[in-house]
């Protein structure tokens, strides 16, 4: 990118860092792509004397770049220049196993390049997926302030131990399991012994380990007539050899498993660096063999009030505790309409960029009653999803924006609807793709999903045939 001009006053590096288990990058191999969802703040630069930094693991196209500065954030013909001049980007010499902030910190040249910038800049700030002590040694280096901070307090609040507790003490219910941390195979049955429900949920303790894969359901009654942990397990997506030797090293929670879930709500909420909360939007998760998959805004009447409530009460209670940041609750809705906290997780969740993009393409911000209006005007609702298939391996991210296009399925602007796409590098390595359909009804923005869904599974197929 061009040198910015002297113009420049203050920076914001853009470092969407995913420090989760290794199995567990190996497993959902598009996280290492989603640092392309720092693209959202690309709407930043209509600030003549901002520069932003945006830092990936692999090169974003021409195509991503020009796709939202046109289309997504509708910059003019005049005004991109100007903001390409002051779009840096950087991706470091990747190390394997190695999270992205952990490859810059080890990289000297984009150490040096991110040094320079901030000697330079009145004032440099960070926006980072996740705390880490990796991201937090950035941020003293460059002298930087950085917005998810305190990786000691998020990693032992946003444990799943941690994360049961903060929600005691703000008054949320949980499903019924002691907040004992247990790590040996014998007092996890014992404990699946005790619980009075049907099935049991054991989660091992990190908050490395998300998308369900470092949990497994486990009837209650096969554990009470003598079964062992690893047999009576309906759900387990890891070995019984790698869950004994972390539940050995970081211990795991037992919970009850919530039975007849009508339902999966969460909420949205940042902690501002003063200790004041915002609370953000509530979803309806969309969920595919317990990995989140999606959303739908906003969540239903029926319990959108409740979900927005509890959110303010943790937010406040983890200010309290001296958390600053991005935080999210998830729920479950039982069948008899209980509403259950499940977790609480302290880091830019799989919605924060999408309310993100959603308000700055709308031009409104999503307002205390969980809606969001346009001018005043009627509500508008999204719904986001994602895709993976095997016949998408190889496809240009420019290959499906051609097709959308064509199909008049893309965002317009002068419609107020149509689909917004995400993370298109992650297309041709595996087969993966974000979008978010916004239309003046949940019904209708479905409907964008699917119908682009199908265009693309659809034309590719059509190719290979």
């Amino acid at each position: 990118m061009v040198t910015p001009s002297s113009g420049i006053v203050d920076t914001k590096i853009v470092l969407y860092s995913f420090n989760f288990a290794e199995k567990l990058l190996r497993e959902v191999s598009y996280l290492r792509f989603s640092a392309e969802r720092g693209l959202c703040y690309l709407e930043e630069l209509r600030r003549e004397d901002l520069q932003l930094v945006l830092i990936t693991s692999t090169e974003v196209s021409q195509a991503a770049l020009d796709y939202h500065f046109r289309e997504i954030f509708g910059f003019s013909e005049a005004q991109i220049p100007s903001a390409t001049s002051r779009l840096r980007l950087l991706s470091p010499a990747l190390r394997e196993g190695w999270p992205l902030d952990a490859s810059v910190l080890a990289d000297a040249e984009v150490m040096s390049a991110l040094t320079s910038i901030a000697e330079s800049s009145r004032s440099t700030s960070i926006v980072n997926f996740m705390a880490t002590p990796t991201s937090d040694q950035i941020a003293v280096i460059l002298g930087a302030t950085i917005e998810e901070h305190g990786a000691a307090i998020a990693a032992e609040t946003g444990s799943k131990l941690g994360g049961k507790s903060l929600l005691k003490r703000a008054g949320v219910r949980v499903p019924e399991g002691p907040t004992t941390l247990l790590i040996e195979e014998g007092s996890v049955l014992a404990e699946i012994g005790r619980i009075a429900a049907r099935s049991a949920v054991v989660k091992l303790n990190s908050a490395h380990w998300t998308a369900g894969v470092g949990n497994m359901v486990v009837p209650v009654e096969d554990v009470r007539r003598g079964g062992g942990l690893f047999e009576a397990a309906q759900t387990v997506r890891l070995s019984a050899e790698n869950f004994r030797r972390e539940l050995a090293a970081e211990g795991a929670v037992v919970e009850e498993y919530v039975d007849d879930v009508v339902a999966s709500p969460s909420g949205l909420g940042h902690i501002n660096a003063d200790g004041t909360v915002d609370i953000g939007p509530t979803h309806e998760q969309i969920l595919v063999s317990g990995q989140y998959w999606g959303c739908r805004f906003p969540a239903e009447e029926g319990w959108r009030s409740s979900v927005l409530a509890a959110t303010d009460r943790v937010g406040k209670t983890l200010a309290d505790s001296g958390v600053r940041g991005t935080f999210g609750i998830d729920f479950v809705v039982a069948g008899d309409g209980g509403l259950f906290a499940v977790e609480v997780n302290l880091r830019k969740v799989g919605t924060t960029h999408v309310v993100r993009y959603i308000e700055k393409v709308v031009g409104a911000q999503i307002e205390t009653d969980g809606q969001l209006r346009r001018d005043g005007g009627p509500d508008v609702f999204y719904v986001n999803g994602r895709m993976q298939e095997a016949a998408l391996l190889g496809t240009a991210g420019e290959t499906v924006l051609d097709l959308l296009r064509k199909e008049c399925l893309l965002y317009r602007r002068e419609s107020g609807e149509g689909v917004l796409l995400h993370c298109l590098g992650a297309l041709p390595a595996c087969g993966y793709l974000e979008l978010t359909a916004i239309a003046a009804s949940r019904a209708r923005a479905a409907g964008l999903i699917q119908a682009a869904q199908g265009v693309v599974v659809g034309s590719v197929a059509d190719a290979g045939g």
